[in-house]
């Protein structure tokens, strides 16, 4: 959707460490002015959460997008600019 600001769908992210957890099946979407609480059972669980939000890590399966845009469709130039 358009007025989305950042949307999981379906994402998961298999880290293939013990140090860093891996996550399954996350989904979520935030309009502007949300806020979203996370419980990560983990501070090593968060890096992968921020980075994939971010468009710095693509995740193993399912979607990530800002403002209505795959990170995955982006190049590095667009992406910069969004990331501000």
């Amino acid at each position: 959707m358009e007025d989305q600001v950042l949307s999981f769908d379906g994402i998961g992210f298999d880290s293939g460490s013990e140090h860093v957890s891996s996550i399954f099946d996350a989904s979520f979407c935030l309009a502007p002015g949300d806020v979203l609480l996370v419980r990560l059972a983990s501070d090593r669980d968060l890096p992968p959460v921020v980075d994939m939000a971010l468009g710095l890590l693509e995740p193993s399966c399912g979607t990530v997008r800002f403002m209505g845009r795959k990170w995955s469709e982006m190049d590095a130039f667009e992406a910069a600019a969004r990331r501000g």
